[in-house]
């Protein structure tokens, strides 16, 4: 007699669902953040216990190309050339003369979080190179 196994097989989303994926991971991202704001400022606290990049941050102007970035960067294995050439392409995107424009302003403070994101992987893999080499 012979064993069928149910594989579950793999749906391939279309590049829509992809992209409405990433704006709900990056929603719920910003909600998040926007209730640890919220608590701060309950508190009467000052400055930001919270990411402030958010705050400027609206998903729906997202693109399939801030996607393309997001993902690569949570992958950890951008190098600083390869980082660059992405925001580059994120930015050309974006007129000079939309700068007031929100759609404008979220790409920039969502290039603002990316960067973090990406130094703060570097710094850590810098420290445990170090850590190595002691």
């Amino acid at each position: 007699m012979e064993n069928f196994e149910n594989k579950e097989q793999e749906v391939e989303l279309s590049p829509e669902e992809k992209l409405e994926n990433f704006r709900g991971e990056i929603t719920e991202i910003k909600e998040g953040e926007m209730e640890k704001k919220a608590e701060w400022e309950a508190r009467g606290q000052k400055g930001a216990a919270y990411n402030p990049h958010f705050d400027g941050i609206n998903p729906e102007f997202l693109s399939a190309t801030e996607m393309d970035l997001y993902e690569k960067v949570k992958e950890g294995n951008l190098n600083e050339e390869k980082f660059r050439e992405l925001c580059a392409e994120v930015a050309a995107r974006m007129n000079k003369e939309d700068e007031d424009k929100p759609e404008h302003q979220t790409v920039d403070y969502f290039l603002m979080y990316m960067a973090n994101i990406f130094n703060a992987q570097n710094m850590r893999k810098q420290i445990e190179k170090l850590k190595k080499e002691q």
